[in-house]
């Protein structure tokens, strides 16, 4: 019997250590191992996103391993209806 991963499985191993806040989890993006994609900071391959307060998130842009740039989506409160600032941070 062949053993199919549901879509909540394929989508709880995208969760991984966040880069920039210990002990907590970021969701990784892998765009793919052929496909290389285009960013504010150049090339990446990764995407991980946290969220350091209920009404931020912080995008962290990755390539080979290697952190390249952030953007840190601000909104005036936590309802995310509002957007407050986007401020790009190259590393």
């Amino acid at each position: 019997m062949l053993n199919k991963k549901t879509l909540q499985d394929k989508h709880s191993q995208s969760y991984v250590d966040s880069p920039t806040r210990e002990n907590k989890t970021a969701q990784e993006v892998l765009i793919s191992n052929k496909t290389i994609g285009l960013s504010p900071f150049g090339e990446y391959d990764t995407i991980a996103a946290t969220y350091p307060t209920t009404s931020s998130e912080l995008y962290t842009y990755s390539f080979s391993g290697t952190a390249i740039g952030t953007i840190l989506v601000s909104y005036t409160d936590s309802t995310k209806e509002v957007l407050n600032s986007v401020v790009k941070n190259e590393l």
